[in-house]
């Protein structure tokens, strides 16, 4: 991986509304932790993540805004 992805991850999160339906990830013992930084790069299609430590369900209807500080993503790169 190149230097320049190194922390290329979300910094912050900005907002958080949770749906209904789902909480995984969502407690305070995992969130916002889980959602910071680079994604768990160990999931895979047949394989999903599914631990609280690397994933937080939105639920029906829920949202997160995340902040990336001086980082501008283009088409899923920095």
């Amino acid at each position: 991986m190149h230097s320049q992805y190194m922390n290329a991850g979300a910094d912050e999160v900005f907002s958080f509304i949770p749906g209904t339906g789902q909480n995984s990830g969502q407690s305070s013992e995992y969130f916002p932790k889980n959602v910071l930084g680079l994604p768990d790069i160990s999931a895979r299609y047949e394989i999903p993540a599914t631990s609280p430590e690397s994933i937080c369900s939105l639920g029906l209807g829920g949202e997160i805004t995340l902040s990336f500080r001086e980082k501008i993503l283009v088409d899923g790169l920095v």
